[in-house]
């Protein structure tokens, strides 16, 4: 659902608001897609294929990392990490963190779920359920939010509110085409997903269902 996560209380009247909607992931930052491309030049192995990414903008993993404070995807997070969570500093705990990760980190190019449109549930811990310390021994709870937003509810009906504007309204074709249509050839052909990672997916998936 794009890769809006405001860490700015966006103004709706504003066409940049929406610019990055239109840009996939690794494209956000200048500085580092030209890291992947660099990388992408210089790859050599006899076996991987060349690739720009090594990780994917949706997967399994994401969901989980988005929705681990509501059922099902609680219990499905367990399952995933062999019946415990992930260690807290790589859960999703932080807005900003989160978006300074897609923004700058190389292995992270995840998008946004739908849920956070609507859905504040996933922000918080309504079920009390215990995820574990972080190194800083902060105890992992409510996703921070940025300090613009007034509480849960008012951050994701930000969120709504973008999404459903006009100018989202009259460009949602643009993003479509670039993740669905004519523009993913080019997206494939320019930023190449790691063969190695989208296997992995599909190995991801099957653990979860099975």
């Amino acid at each position: 659902m794009g890769v809006l996560l405001l860490v700015r209380e966006p103004r709706l009247s504003k066409e940049n608001v929406f610019i990055f909607s239109l840009i996939i992931i690794g494209a956000l930052n200048p500085d580092r897609l030209k890291k992947f491309q660099e990388r992408y030049a210089s790859f050599n192995d006899p076996v991987i294929p060349k690739f720009h990414y090594g990780s994917h903008y949706s997967s399994a993993g994401t969901v989980l990392y988005y929705l681990v404070r509501v059922e099902p995807f609680t219990t499905l997070a367990i399952k995933l990490q062999c019946e415990k969570f992930d260690h807290a500093d790589r859960m999703f705990s932080d807005v900003s963190t989160t978006w300074n990760g897609v923004l700058e980190d190389m292995s992270d190019v995840k998008e946004l779920l739908l849920e956070l449109f609507y859905l504040p549930e996933v922000l918080t811990n309504k079920n009390s359920i215990d995820f574990g310390t972080t190194q800083l021994g902060e105890k992992l709870d409510t996703v921070r939010l940025p300090p613009w937003a007034e509480n849960l509810v008012y951050f994701v009906h930000k969120h709504w509110m973008v999404l459903e504007s006009e100018y989202a309204s009259a460009h949602l074709h643009e993003w479509i085409d670039l993740i669905f249509g004519g523009q993913e050839l080019l997206v494939k052909q320019l930023l190449k997903l790691d063969t190695v990672e989208i296997e992995g997916a599909a190995k991801l998936r099957k653990k979860v269902e099975d």
